[in-house]
């Protein structure tokens, strides 16, 4: 996998390496302060349920008890009707504060607390039904007192008590909570000064590495450079990292060769005959000069090759390395072609754009030929 990352990496172009360069500068500092934001959130909202929690029982501890068994003795004296009675609606409310509470606390000691309450609300329940049962049937107010004194407002002491446990808990549980997101927040100072380091020093590193593998190429690329422009042709480009700089190599590698074989054919001698109507021009050059020029009268092949192959024998030219070029649109010149070839082995019949096809004055059929050869071979 790390090889083919660094595969990838050295294969990619500059524009690439510097988005990755920024990805990897980038991507460290966004995880770190994901991390905290949500710590800090986490740690916050814990919190916050636990204080909404002790408020909402504290609330339910204090009032419930008090109101609940006043309600019922005026309920039991006749103060109240059965319809003008809240007994109902006060223990539904105190059912739904307590499933608030089960949805805010996280302690499980704390969740059986508020069973125990859930119980003790069904119980209360239960006795205000047959305090109800008993107003209906009438006199049996000493009945109802008896279940007023020796069940409602036990019960109802049990659900203050219990609340209150409840509570004290939950305070603790909020005193911890408090320790805890201190060392927390020590803890994450800690971190974060660990994380920051590592960060710097990544960063220190990318900072070297991404820019070294960016002028790496560039560098050796310019260090061929030098050594070709002093004349050493033998160097060869060996940079593969980075698109564009395996480009340049390429290219500089292929001006290399090109230019070996420039001057190779500069090295080798060529002569050259334009035919034009009844006459031949003989000339012929060597290392970009001028070495041999002269016209003569050619009405018949034959006498084209006598004068070529005299001209070629008094340069001394070798009939197996060096090269004799046909130009021109003379009749004759295809005979002659045929002929000199029994006698020289390379022998090429062709015309200025096919031998002068880099230069642009080839295409102009006016210029003459001469003034055409000298500007590309010595200009």
């Amino acid at each position: 996998m790390r090889k083919r990352l660094k595969e990838i990496y050295d294969h990619s172009t500059l524009v690439a390496k510097i988005r990755y360069s920024y990805l990897c500068l980038l991507v460290p500092f966004v995880l770190f302060l994901i991390f905290c934001f949500y710590n800090l959130w986490n740690n916050n909202r814990r919190y916050e349920d636990m204080v909404n929690s002790s408020v909402m029982a504290s609330q339910f501890s204090l009032d419930f008890q008090k109101d609940f068994d006043y309600e019922t003795y005026l309920l039991i004296v006749g103060n109240k009707t059965l319809e003008e009675s809240s007994l109902h609606a006060m223990l539904e409310e105190a059912d739904e504060i307590v499933a608030g509470l089960e949805e805010l606390t996280e302690s499980q000691e704390n969740r059986k607390r508020l069973t125990s309450v859930k119980k003790y609300l069904n119980n209360l329940g239960t006795y205000i039904g047959r305090i109800e049962d008993n107003i209906r049937e009438g006199n049996r107010y000493e009945d109802n007192i008896e279940i007023w004194e020796n069940d409602v407002q036990i019960v109802t002491s049990l659900v203050g008590d219990t609340m209150s446990q409840y509570i004290y808990y939950e305070i603790r549980g909020i005193q911890e909570s408090r320790q805890q997101y201190q060392d927390f927040f020590v803890n994450m100072i800690r971190f974060s000064v660990i994380a920051f380091a590592l960060i710097l020093m990544l960063c220190l590193f990318l900072s070297y590495y991404i820019p070294l593998s960016i002028t790496r190429p560039i560098r050796r690329l310019t260090q061929v450079t030098d050594q070709v422009a002093k004349g050493d042709l033998t160097v060869r480009s060996d940079v593969t990292g980075g698109l564009e700089a395996r480009v340049l190599s390429d290219s500089m590698n292929t001006m290399i060769l090109e230019k070996l074989w420039l001057l190779a054919q500069q090295d080798k001698r060529q002569l050259y005959a334009y035919f034009d109507e009844k006459e031949v021009f003989v000339f012929g050059y060597r290392a970009q000069q001028l070495c041999y020029a002269n016209t003569f009268p050619a009405d018949v092949a034959d006498n084209a090759v006598y004068f070529i192959l005299s001209v070629w024998k008094d340069l001394k030219m070798d009939v197996r390395q060096e090269e004799c070029i046909l130009l021109g649109n003379g009749n004759i010149k295809d005979d002659t072609a045929q002929l000199l070839a029994r006698y020289l082995q390379n022998v090429r019949n062709t015309n200025a754009a096919d031998i002068y096809r880099r230069s642009t004055l080839a295409r102009n059929q006016q210029l003459p030929f001469d003034l055409l050869a000298l500007w590309v071979h010595v200009i």
